[in-house]
């Protein structure tokens, strides 16, 4: 927390969410690809939601850029 002195705090947590982001974009993008493939997604839904999940993930990254500021 922001109210948490700043050597009580370790990265070990945002770097576990994050590596959780990341599989969870690695999935996401797999699965617009084999949708496309599939012809279940056209290819225009497909580029709007891969956007939005590498927008998403810079959040991510932000917030891993926030919390190392903190620490």
């Amino acid at each position: 927390t922001l109210q948490a002195r700043r050597e009580d705090i370790t990265m070990d947590e945002t770097w576990r969410i994050e590596h959780l982001i990341n599989e969870r974009r690695d999935t996401l993008k797999a699965d617009n690809i084999a949708a496309i493939e599939a012809e279940h997604r056209v290819y225009a839904v497909a580029t709007v939601f891969a956007d939005l999940v590498g927008e998403c993930e810079k959040v991510g990254d932000y917030v891993v850029n926030v919390v190392q500021t903190r620490c």
